[in-house]
């Protein structure tokens, strides 16, 4: 077979089209599909990736060389598969999107151990022993001592052993007698938890579905319930499918990727390693590199872990569905990453386990039309622990506090009792939406009926969707001028909580100025009770904590019922039952919120979890809201804000000439999207089937000049 010539390279630039490059001579034989290549590139040497190889080239004239091929192994169909698939849903140019794949160094490359066995015939090994043993005692004695391994034996423990040399492996190796393999040296991970990995029981049932479940087919399944159910659900499928290739086990955040490293490491002993932006840029490079070889087992990590390129998939597991840091919208390539992981174990015919506290309402909708297999449900019941729950209004106004005072004689409480505290409230200094004290009401937009978010000054709201700006100096619905705005911080909470207990171990973890090890080290803290009340966002619903807090206290749930989202019950959901999974039997878990005066805080009360997702769905199929209609965002930007708008503008009037077959509302410029000084103007999307709008698109953006587009199919 001829070598190739020309390579069709995507640059890893924002760049929509791919480039044609010569081959040279010394890189043919290691220049393949998937190769990840340095190459000259409008004056300066960039990194792109192989997508074709050509005998001859496409164009007449001069063309460019590359220079180099950095990986050893290239990236596999289904990867590249996989990230065209992204650059089509998110009009993402391609290079830009396996940028995302592969990361900027990629310089540490795994150690390597030769491995030694036997590869000729019993009777060819008899003939020379039998010859040879006069002759060359050393290759004899090499021979002989792989004769009685069990397995392949490392060359350097082979030489020590037999007291040999390399010159007499070497002429085994020459004879066809034994095979020398370089193969990965797998580094211990150092680190881990302080303290003990959590005990709790195996499955105590065996789902037919489980059972049968295998690798080289795709098929969806949820594990729901508390804690140690589904972490005992996902160590059974890794155990299970990990000896046919490589488990990746996504998680929403650093901390639980670290915990759930831990868990697999000590449970199960297989070759695992965490892989997430926090760790040092030789660490991703070593364990990207180790990832191409298919040697571990497992892979833990946090959004870029769906990207790896490993050589066999046996299975993707998401903790924590619908979890909002699975939303990737700050950079590109905008979407879910649950989404992504879906489509990834979609082409290479693996199955999709989706595990939480309780599901997504795409998950419980998927369940009950037969689309995603329930392995557990155990999340309706209240975890079958009795919890006592109680529900809070802090006081607002001229006494507004950010600890009501029913939550407050709880912590002094529990405080006397030697009892573990953790309070989870949002994040320090936001706030979210705006509320009447005089009725109650919430300012949301009449058409969307989402919560409007506010100016920094506070004087007019604007419906994140479709645009539309309310005055807020006074309540719509009773004209009252007295509005509040909801979010009081976490710093004001830890304060109020030390000035009336002086005496307590009062911590409070903040994700901007701590690190995961600090976490997990004061997470240990906690369970061994050095650690009175600890404070801090939602990624402190440690899965460790599972059942061993005695008191949860949840801040500022307007934040979460407020938010400018659709989602936003489901997001209230998600938060509840990370509590409820907290807290030990007989233990306290308060909701403090103001806007306690009807659903879905009375279904949650009522302990009516399945009556409010179905109540969610009929809310959702009314106002045409996934997963009974696409929802797209499609984001303009450009360098000034007229500009933004103005492509926007023409965007949609391109879009909808003639007519469409999809609601398009917009342009909204984007106060909050405004990025390296750039503007965002967004246009949203309501279709039927989101695949024929995306067809309508690329054929108006392939011919004109709409480099600054993208899209979030998933927003």
């Amino acid at each position: 077979m001829a070598l190739p010539n020309y390579a069709e390279v995507a640059v890893f630039r924002p760049i929509r089209r791919t480039f044609e490059y010569s081959i040279p001579g010394g890189l043919k034989k290691e220049t393949s599909v998937g190769s990840v290549c340095r190459l000259p590139f409008r004056g300066e040497t960039v990194r792109g990736l192989v997508l074709d190889l050509n005998e001859e080239p496409s164009y007449e004239g001069e063309q460019k060389k590359l220079k180099e091929i950095i990986t050893g192994e290239p990236l596999s169909e289904e990867i590249i598969g996989l990230a065209r698939w992204l650059s089509y849903t998110t009009l993402t140019p391609i290079g830009q999107v396996l940028n995302r794949f592969v990361p900027a160094d990629l310089s540490v490359r795994p150690r390597t151990e030769d491995r030694v066995e036997l590869r000729a015939s019993f009777e060819e090994i008899s003939e020379f022993l039998e010859l040879q043993e006069r002759r060359a005692p050393k290759q004899v004695e090499l021979v002989e001592y792989l004769l009685t391994a069990d397995e392949t034996v490392e060359k350097n423990e082979l030489l020590r052993e037999t007291d040999s040399s390399r010159s007499p492996l070497e002429a085994l190796k020459e004879k066809g007698l034994v095979e020398i393999t370089p193969l990965p040296e797998i580094r211990s991970p150092e680190g881990g938890l302080s303290g003990e990995v959590p005990s709790f029981q195996p499955r105590s049932r065996k789902s037919s579905a489980f059972s049968e479940l295998k690798s080289g087919r795709f098929r969806q399944y949820t594990v729901n319930g508390p804690a140690d159910q589904r972490l005992a659900d996902y160590l059974e499928l890794t155990e299970k499918l990990s000896d046919g290739g490589t488990v990746i086990i996504m998680a929403p955040n650093v901390i639980r990727a670290e915990e759930l490293t831990e868990l697999v490491r000590k449970r199960l002993n297989l070759v695992t390693f965490s892989y997430h932006s926090d760790l040092t840029r030789g660490e991703i490079s070593y364990r990207w590199n180790l990832a191409t070889t298919g040697e571990p087992d497992v892979f833990v990590g946090v959004l870029s872990a769906i990207y790896l390129s490993v050589p066999r998939l046996s299975a993707v597991i998401v903790e924590g569905d619908g979890e909002r840091n699975y939303e990737l919208v700050d950079r590109d390539p905008k979407g879910n990453a649950i989404e992504t992981a879906r489509k990834r174990a979609e082409l290479e015919g693996v199955p999709l386990v989706i595990g939480g506290t309780g599901p997504s309402v795409r998950s419980y909708n998927g369940v009950n039309s037969g689309e995603i297999e329930e392995l557990r449900s155990g999340f309706s019941g209240g975890f079958g622990k009795s919890v006592n729950l109680s529900l809070e209004s802090p006081a607002s106004g001229s006494g507004a506090r950010a600890v009501g005072s029913g939550l407050m004689k709880a912590i002094k409480r529990n405080y006397r009792e030697n009892q573990s505290v953790v309070i989870i409230g949002g994040k320090k200094g936001s706030s979210g939406a705006a509320v009447c004290e005089e009725c109650g009401e919430i300012v949301r937009c009449s058409d969307c009926e989402v919560p409007l978010t506010f100016t920094g000054t506070g004087n007019y709201g604007v419906c994140p969707y479709c645009g539309f700006r309310q005055n807020l100096v006074v309540c719509d619905n009773c004209g009252s001028d007295e509005l509040n705005f909801i979010g009081s911080g976490l710093e004001t909470a830890e304060s109020e909580i030390r000035s009336v207990i002086p005496g307590a171990e009062v911590i409070r973890f903040d994700s901007q100025e701590d690190s995961w090890e600090d976490f997990l080290e004061t997470a240990a803290e906690v369970l061994n009770g050095q650690v009175d009340v600890l404070l801090g966002t939602k990624l402190v619903a440690s899965l460790f904590f599972h059942g061993r807090i005695s008191l949860v206290g949840m801040l500022d749930l307007d934040l979460v019922t407020n938010r400018p989202s659709y989602r936003s019950t489901e997001y209230l959901i998600q938060r509840v039952l990370a509590g409820l999974d907290m807290v030990k039997g007989g233990g306290e878990l308060f909701l403090q919120t103001g806007d306690s005066g009807g659903s879905p805080f009375d279904f949650i009360m009522n302990g009516e979890l399945e009556e409010l997702y179905e109540s969610e769905l009929k809310s959702r199929q009314r106002m045409g809201y996934p997963p009974f209609r696409d929802l797209l965002k499609i984001e303009v930007e450009g360098g000034e804000e007229a500009e933004a708008r103005d492509v926007a503008m023409r965007l949609k009037r391109e879009l909808t000439s003639g007519g469409a077959n999809f609601d398009l509302l917009g342009p909204v410029d984007n106060k909050f999207g405004t990025r390296k000084g750039r503007y965002r103007s967004d246009l949203v999307v309501k279709a039927e089937d989101g695949a024929d709008f995306l067809e309508r698109i690329h054929s108006i953006v392939s011919k004109d000049d709409y480099r600054e587009v993208r899209i979030n199919p998933f927003a």
